[in-house]
């Protein structure tokens, strides 16, 4: 759990660091300002009001409810406004867009160096996390890992189902875009988690079960170089209980 913690850390350093470049080779913040600008025009035009929690709490409950209704009637008024200006719906889905990829892309990448091509040097399916407290990864078969499996269980266990596709939910929640299915979806994804690391017997997750690998302890784990290695050690294991049996 630590090592997962570490290496989740890890990813998430990386991946933020890549944002701020990356937000300002897109231009993120020139959209953001126009959207700003567009937000507090209509504010403006249909006098939503604005107090402090302090001047709110002083008020009675029928100026609170008073002021409760008109804020509800500006902010529905503005928002039509919002919905009827093309201008403004432009300047909204690109920033939702950019949003997306100011996420996608940086962590895209920072999956790739951190579980991909750093375990390809590190030997063995491992990232620091897992070399700092002594696990690997192998195959379940007790086989040595091979590139396509880490590939598989980097892009698409880690990334795209347990990552990206929660990431983006939580995006159209924030932007008040999401439906039920995305909620649903999300809550999938979290209960499959759970039985899949409660049923299996290596307690896998959904990435592990993707590309057939497991989490071990290195110092102790054998490891065979290829199945035909294990073949053949397995004939040895065979011979040796048949020369000592009775017959």
């Amino acid at each position: 759990i630590i090592a997962f913690i570490f290496d989740f850390i890890c990813v998430i350093t990386i991946a933020v660091g890549l944002m701020i470049p990356f937000s300002a080779a897109v231009g993120y913040n020139d959209y953001a300002d126009k959207l700003d600008s567009v937000t507090e025009k209509y504010r403006k035009e249909y006098n939503i009001p604005e107090i402090t929690s302090d001047e709110y709490d002083k008020l009675s409950a029928e100026e609170k409810e008073a002021y409760t209704n008109d804020y509800n009637a500006a902010v529905e008024a503005a928002n039509k406004a919002l919905e009827n200006d093309e201008k403004a719906k432009k300047i909204w889905n690109m920033v939702t867009h950019l949003s997306l990829l100011i996420v996608i892309i940086p962590l895209l990448i920072s999956f790739i160096l951190y579980e991909f091509v750093l375990p390809l040097f590190l030997k063995n399916g491992q990232t620091l996390g897992k070399k700092i407290f002594g696990l690997c990864l192998m195959r379940t078969d007790g086989v040595k890992v091979n590139n396509m499996q880490l590939f598989v269980r980097t892009v698409l266990g880690k990334f795209a189902i347990e990552t990206m596709i929660p990431v983006y939910i939580l995006l159209m929640l924030f932007m008040n875009a999401a439906d039920i299915f995305l909620l649903l979806l999300l809550a999938a994804i979290a209960v499959s988690q759970v039985i899949i690391f409660a049923v299996t017997r290596n307690n896998s997750l959904i990435h592990d079960l993707l590309a057939g690998t497991a989490a071990v302890d290195y110092a102790s784990q054998r490891i065979f170089s290829s199945t035909q290695d294990l073949i053949e050690y397995q004939k040895r294991v065979a011979a040796d209980r048949a020369a000592r049996e009775k017959y």
